[in-house]
């Protein structure tokens, strides 16, 4: 029995160290030599202790990197913006179970009604098979009712677009875009016109007021 000396500080603490629990190789030569080898058998790090933590270690390793992988695979959004006339729409697309919403409102609610199946056109070109898998949450302000369905249509289609574009394949991505362009241009392409500011001498942007010389 030899006997090792563990300092903490000014105290001095004095443990045995049995070299009965050590292979021949390893006997204490010094009693610094026995500190160390004591503190890896209390601690489990001498040869198959060792092992097991490492390997411990690379589990963790490997289970903290699966969940920031599900949690960024669980987080894939997609948004675009749309503008027509005054009207700004923005679509924002994740994965989810299908839904489908206008300001917190389902789509099927939207009114008025004569107009509803505008938003509807996109879903019907693409097929509702793509747009099951995702979640459409859309927030329109300004404008006119005409000019926010036109705005929400075109919100929804780039979406899609874009969403397919980043998280699946870039088939499917030219597939869509080519079904919704074949359809109507404007699902995809946004409308630069605006309406043209009045001036001084008349009553609108290009009437003038009438001359008179006497």
């Amino acid at each position: 029995m030899r006997r090792g000396c563990v300092s903490s500080g000014s105290v001095s603490l004095a443990r045995p160290v049995d070299d009965a629990f050590l292979p021949a190789d390893r006997k204490c030569r010094s009693p610094s030599q026995g500190c160390v080898l004591l503190c890896l058998l209390r601690f489990g790090l001498c040869e198959q202790g060792f092992i097991v933590l490492a390997t411990a270690w690379l589990y963790f390793i490997f289970y903290c990197s699966a969940l920031v992988r599900e949690s960024h695979l669980a987080s894939r959004v997609s948004y675009d913006a749309c503008l027509q006339k005054n009207s700004i729409a923005v679509a924002y697309v994740k994965k989810g179970k299908g839904l489908l919403k206008v300001n917190g409102n389902p789509i099927e609610l939207l009114m008025p009604e004569t107009l509803r199946y505008k938003i509807f056109e996109p879903v019907l070109l693409v097929g509702t098979e793509k747009f099951k898998e995702v979640d459409i949450r859309v927030r329109v302000r300004g404008g006119g009712n005409t000019s926010q369905v036109y705005a929400i249509r075109q919100a929804i289609a780039k979406g899609i677009v874009a969403y397919y574009q980043k998280y699946v394949d870039e088939q499917s991505k030219r597939e869509i875009k080519e079904t919704l362009v074949q359809f109507d241009r404007s699902l995809l392409v946004a409308d630069p016109r605006r309406c043209e500011p009045k001036k001084f001498g008349g009553r609108g942007a290009r009437a003038r007021f009438q001359k008179s010389y006497r």
